[in-house]
């Protein structure tokens, strides 16, 4: 077989799912984001290494779903105070672990969780494009829910994520 010579050379490259991802192709800022979006690309080296980060829920954003009283109040089988956030968490490429710091959660908190590519800023919300999202964990604790997400596409994608929370 003849060897192509307009191709440029992968720096790395995997499968997933079927479909070739390559890794390490430059790419822009996330300045057309806002709220906390990363000013800076944070492109793994390696797409199959999980990566950390923890950030804070942006307290005047988030709404109760059920005004709080003394008695406990019911939503369609759901008891208790309930919350929704929706957090920007910029740029995002590979596998990560993002651990949201918001006040409202416990261990005992039901945790839902969505996640989507940002269509150019948050309140324009997200769509369905080419690349996989996959969200493989949800994990309340004191003060933070824990998710773990894989974002399988050749280049950063602007990550949204919505938090649904009520805590008996």
């Amino acid at each position: 077989m003849k060897k192509r010579t307009d191709e440029k050379p992968i720096l790395s490259s995997r499968r997933s799912f079927g479909r070739r991802v390559i890794a390490g192709a430059p790419v822009l800022g996330a300045a057309f984001l806002t709220g906390t979006a990363l000013a800076q690309d944070p492109e793994p080296d390696d797409l199959t290494t999980e990566q950390e980060e923890e950030q804070e829920a942006i307290e005047s954003e988030v709404r109760s779903l059920v005004p709080p009283s003394s008695e406990k109040e019911q939503l369609n089988g759901l008891v208790g105070t309930g919350y929704v956030y929706r957090h920007n968490w910029g740029l995002r490429r590979g596998i990560w672990t993002l651990n949201l710091t918001w006040r409202v959660v416990r261990p005992n908190t039901l945790a839902f969780v969505s996640i989507g590519e940002a269509l150019g800023n948050p309140s324009q919300g997200k769509f369905i494009g080419g690349a996989t999202f996959i969200l493989y964990n949800v994990a309340p604790r004191d003060a933070t829910v824990s998710i773990r997400i894989n974002i399988a596409y050749d280049r950063s994608l602007p990550l949204l994520v919505d938090y649904l929370a009520i805590t008996p």
